[in-house]
């Protein structure tokens, strides 16, 4: 039943994103290269994300205040999900590896709605970076980008490199956004996208995870900075002080449930 079902789901993934290139390459023409920053072209693409994730199984609760719009967003990176996930809150642009535009279909999809690739291998890549990105933020869409440059599986942090800080402005409002993935209700943790995962594994993966994905959206306050490496330490510190938090609230919270089923035993 659970291969019938997760048949079905990559059946409507694929048609989705069909259905997706297929309106973001006649937006494309009609409407000019920064399409998705125009209010028909952005609500078209908020709209479209948000099907993506329900496909998906993606089951999201979010906690503190939601970003504001022309913002810096970054965020702990576990999965390709993380920018699913994301771009469900409001209009938003990536900035991703160049290796995401060459998968197949998605990479040419996010091409075409905003995503701004990175060249790690050229010299002037984060500069030229920046500087799309700032073009971005003027149109009053926000900007993300995942500063570890590398996933995990979300039970730690990498060092925030801070180059691509240097986007923000002296008013640019900048916002930690920590995402904690939950197990599933089997145990398992098919969420995290590391090691030699490739995309069409880790998709039928996810689809095939019973009752869907959990993840959790923690939104930090925001800071204002033209310092990155501020911005970096400061973003850090935030997301690893909820992570600690809600890790050892989870161990308090499954301590009391041990306990609690041993004194009913005990009672016995």
């Amino acid at each position: 039943m659970r291969v019938t079902i997760a048949s079905v789901r990559l059946i409507c993934f694929a048609l989705l994103l069909l259905f997706g290139l297929a309106i973001a390459f006649t937006l494309r023409i009609s409407a000019g290269r920064t399409w998705y920053s125009q209010p028909f072209g952005a609500a078209t693409k908020l709209y479209w994300m948000r099907m993506a994730a329900w496909i998906l199984g993606l089951r999201l609760q979010k906690f503190g205040v939601l970003p504001e719009k022309g913002a810096i967003w970054v965020a702990n990176h576990i999965s390709w999900l993380d920018a699913v996930a994301l771009s469900t809150l409001s209009p938003v642009s990536f900035i991703a590896k160049s290796d995401v535009r060459k998968w197949p279909i998605v990479g040419q999809l996010a091409a075409l709605s905003g995503t701004l690739f990175i060249d790690r291998s050229a010299r002037r890549a984060v500069s030229i970076s920046i500087t799309e990105a700032r073009e971005v933020l003027n149109t009053g869409i926000s900007v993300a980008f995942f500063p570890e440059a590398t996933t995990t599986d979300g039970h730690r942090l990498h060092p925030f490199k801070p180059a691509l800080f240097a986007t923000a402005n002296a008013d640019t409002r900048v916002q930690a956004i920590t995402l904690r993935y939950q197990p599933s209700h089997d145990g398992s943790e098919n969420a995290p996208f590391i090691g030699n995962d490739t995309f069409i594994a880790h998709l039928w993966r996810v689809l095939r995870t019973p009752r869907g994905i959990r993840l959790e959206l923690i939104f930090c306050p925001a800071i204002v900075s033209a310092d990155r490496k501020l911005l970096a330490q400061q973003t850090q510190k935030q997301i690893r002080e909820v992570l600690e938090v809600h890790t050892q609230w989870s161990i308090e919270q499954k301590t009391a449930m041990i306990a609690a089923h041993a004194a009913s035993e005990f009672g016995q």
